[in-house]
Order: structure tokens, then C-alpha cells, then sequence
């Protein structure tokens, strides 16, 4: 009863949307015509809600008048501008779980086929999204992407259609060769889905991909998308990305924005969030050679970089890379902290690392100790010794978990908060904290 009422309570919004007024100029024809191509959809969109309402669900047909609701949505970068009234009746109409269950089966992507080349962008991108299933769309509708990605005008749209058929590179001709194509639209945000996609793991094995990527490192005109690409060969750990991010991680140019990203990429090759069959050991002996590096500076090595190296604390590393020396790396980590010489946030970003590797707590009382000096002066050697203290105090709460029998301190947390006691993943330390890993 209470959905219903929703439901019904929307038109009730669709209906005080007035229609947007004509271009100045405009012919009595064109306006007219305008007029047609909105009022229907807002129209159809009522129906479908209060139809709907009826049974408290939305049955296909319902759902592409809703689409259709959409007709006069302004399209942003980052998708149909939520405020619209046209969509909040389509977003909470597909919320239905029934509808979405049709929707993750492929049922609905006939209808995003239907209306690919619709007059309305915010209609246009939609249907892109209805055409590929969570499955990657069947092979009519990637044909149909394909085909309407081709002639699309409008950059925001054409992003949505890449993003639906992407996943299919590996197995479709057509989509690599619109992809490889489109690597050099004059959109940058195109280009940087259309690298996405191509560096993507997915895309492996798949000819003329990976050149591409590397090839937009060196020479697309926009920085952004230079870093961008830079940053992604780490997705694909493909051996012949390495004398390219070997080049690029030898030093910082410009404002270190390229280097700071090719060096995110380099660790990516062997340590990343999804973890690599095969990671890189090149890359992993190229990595700790950099971080040894000295002198030290602001931007070597770059701080916006260390944070990723925390991946190498997964399972999965230690499992598929038996040369990686988990040691050597926080001794590395290590070195780099009390290097003063060194970007404060690259110090922090590395006593972060070392926790969720693990690391000793004897290290991280050395390093907290070595700049005691700063503990009560303002700068960012007081944030370095703060950031050691923290990761302690973590450590030594968990301890007195474990001590306690997996109690907390009275008062130190409600239930079920474990934000003030319980460390991240991969920092606890065993009953003895004296005998934690390296």
C-alpha cells in the first residue's frame, strides 16, 4: 500500500513540470513539433506510474514509457541530471525488484535497442545502459551499440554506449575496431573510457590494444589523458608496458602529474586490488629499485603513489609471486619514512603501507621515536610522527582485544562500531604483537 502511494504521488511532481520553453526564433511548425515530442512522454510516464500502482509492479511496457519520461533530462558527465523530474519517476519505478530482475536478465535490452537513435540524449544514453544486460548485451544489441556509437554526436552518450559493449572486446571484432578507432575522438573523457576499456584486463591477447595505450602515454595532446593511460598499463601487467613505465619513472618532469601516475601503473603491473594471475616480477624489482633511490625529494618518489603498495599485503601476491620479499620491501618502506628529504605524505602514505603489510611493531616505534623532536611542532614532521602514533594505537588496542578475550574497553566503541578498536584488514597483530610478520 505504501509503494502504491509512492508511485501515485509521482505524476502528481511530473504533472507541476512544465514543458521547457522554445528557442527564441523558433517557427510555430518546429515549436510545435517540440511540444509533441515532450508532452507524450511526460504523459506516458504518468500512465506507467499509475498503472503500475495498480499491482505494485512495472511491467515492461510500463518501464518504456518511463523511459521515454525522460525525453527532456539535461545529460551531464556524469550521467541524467537527478534532479529531473523525469527521472526520479524512472529510478524509482525501476526499483521494483521484479523489473530489475527482467533488467539483469536481458529482457529489457529489446527496448534500449528500439530507441537508440532517439531525438533525446538523456533517452539515447538510457537505452544504451538497457542494452547491455549485466552480461554484456547479446549480440543484436552490441551490433545495434555499435552501429549507433558510430554516428552518436553527443559525447556524454557516446561514453554510455562504449561502456556497454566494452566488455565484449575480447570476442568481438566490431567492438575492438570502434574502440581502436575512437582513441583518438576529440572528447578527452571519450578517449580516456575508450583507453579504460583497452587496458583493461579483458582486453588482453586482443591485437592493437595495448599499442594504443602506449601510444597515447606518449603522445595524446591532453596531460590528463596522458596520466590516465599511464596509470592503466597496471591493469593489463603486460610485459611490454615495462620500458615504457621504466622510462617514465625515472624522474619527475613538468609537475610530476605523468611521472606520479606511470608509477602508480608500474606497482599496478605486480600489486593491484584484483589480484594477477601472473604479476610482474620486473616490475616488483623496478619498484623497490625506485623507492631505494636516493636523494630523496618532494616529488621522488611520488607520494600520491605509495598508498597502492598496500596491495602487495593480499594473499593472492604471496600465492602467485614467490620471488616477492616481503621484507625487503618494508625495508624500503622503512627507509623511506625517516627520510626527511621525502614528501611528508609520501613518509605517512608509507607508515600507512607498513601497516596493512603488517610490518613489525619494533619498526614503527622506530620511526614514531626518530621524530619525537616534531611530536609538539607544527609542520608536516608532526604529522609523519602522528601517522606512526596512529597506526600504533591501532595495534595496540586490537591487542588489548585479544588480551581481553575479544572484549572491548568499557565505553570505547558501541556496538557494532569497530571504527575506534578493530584495525584494518591486514594490520592486527597476534596475543604477542612483538612476534607480528616483518
Amino acid at each position: 500500500m505504501l509503494r502504491a502511494r509512492a508511485l501515485t504521488a509521482i505524476p502528481l511532481l511530473l504533472l507541476a513540470c512544465s514543458d521547457p520553453p522554445p528557442p527564441t526564433g523558433e517557427t510555430p511548425a518546429a515549436k510545435a513539433a517540440g511540444e509533441e515530442a515532450v508532452a507524450p512522454a511526460k504523459t506516458l510516464a504518468e500512465q506507467a506510474l499509475a498503472e503500475g500502482a495498480l499491482d505494485g509492479a512495472i511491467t515492461p511496457e510500463d518501464y518504456e514509457k518511463l523511459l521515454l519520461g525522460l525525453a527532456d533530462c539535461e545529460v551531464k558527465p556524469n550521467g541524467i541530471a537527478r534532479d529531473c523530474v523525469g527521472w526520479q519517476a524512472f529510478d524509482g519505478a525501476r526499483k521494483d525488484r521484479r523489473t530489475l530482475l527482467r533488467n539483469m536478465a536481458g529482457e529489457l535490452s529489446a527496448i534500449g535497442r528500439r530507441h537508440l537513435g532517439h531525438a533525446s540524449p538523456a533517452v539515447r544514453m538510457q537505452a544504451a545502459r538497457l542494452a547491455s544486460s549485466l552480461f554484456g548485451g547479446d549480440t543484436a544489441s552490441r551490433d545495434a551499440l555499435v552501429k549507433a556509437a558510430r554516428t552518436e554526436k553527443d559525447p556524454h552518450v557516446l561514453r554510455a554506449m562504449l561502456r556497454s559493449v566494452r566488455s565484449s572486446i575480447g570476442r568481438s571484432d566490431a567492438v575492438r575496431d570502434l574502440l581502436v578507432e575512437m582513441v583518438d575522438h576529440p572528447d578527452e573523457q571519450v578517449r580516456i573510457t575508450v583507453l579504460g576499456a583497452l587496458s583493461a584486463s579483458w582486453a588482453r591477447d586482443t591485437a592493437g590494444t595495448l599499442e594504443k595505450v602506449i601510444a597515447a602515454v606518449e603522445s595524446d595532446p591532453s596531460p590528463r589523458v596522458r596520466a590516465y593511460a599511464c596509470r592503466q598499463l597496471g591493469d593489463r601487467a603486460d610485459p611490454r608496458a615495462l620500458p615504457l613505465l621504466e622510462k617514465m619513472t625515472a624522474g619527475p618532469t613538468g609537475d610530476g602529474k605523468l611521472y606520479s601516475a606511470c608509477f602508480r601503473g608500474l606497482i599496478g603491473m605486480w600489486a593491484a586490488p584484483v589480484p594477477h594471475k601472473d604479476p610482474s616480477e620486473k616490475a616488483w624489482r623496478l619498484t623497490l629499485e625506485r623507492l631505494k633511490a636516493t636523494p630523496r625529494t618532494d616529488k621522488v618518489p611520488p607520494w600520491a603513489a605509495i598508498p597502492n603498495l598496500e596491495w602487495a599485503g593480499r594473499d593472492e601476491l604471496a600465492k602467485n609471486a614467490p620471488w616477492f620479499d616481503k621484507k625487503a620491501l618494508l625495508d624500503a618502506l622503512e627507509a623511506l619514512a625517516l627520510d626527511r628529504d621525502a614528501h611528508w605524505l609520501a613518509r605517512t602514505g608509507a607508515i600507512k603501507a607498513m601497516g596493512k603489510l603488517a610490518a613489525r611493531t619494533a619498526r614503527l616505534q622506530r620511526i614514531e621515536q626518530s621524530y619525537a623532536d616534531a611530536a609538539k611542532t607544527p609542520g608536516a614532521d608532526k604529522h609523519v610522527h602522528e601517522a606512526a602514533a596512529a597506526v600504533l594505537a591501532v595495534r595496540a588496542r586490537a591487542a588489548e582485544v585479544v588480551r581481553n578475550g575479544g572484549e572491548r574497553p568499557a565505553g570505547e566503541a558501541k556496538k557494532g562500531d569497530t571504527s575506534k578498536t578493530d584495525p584494518p584488514k591486514g594490520e592486527a597483530p597476534p596475543a604477542d604483537a612483538s612476534k607480528a610478520n616483518e
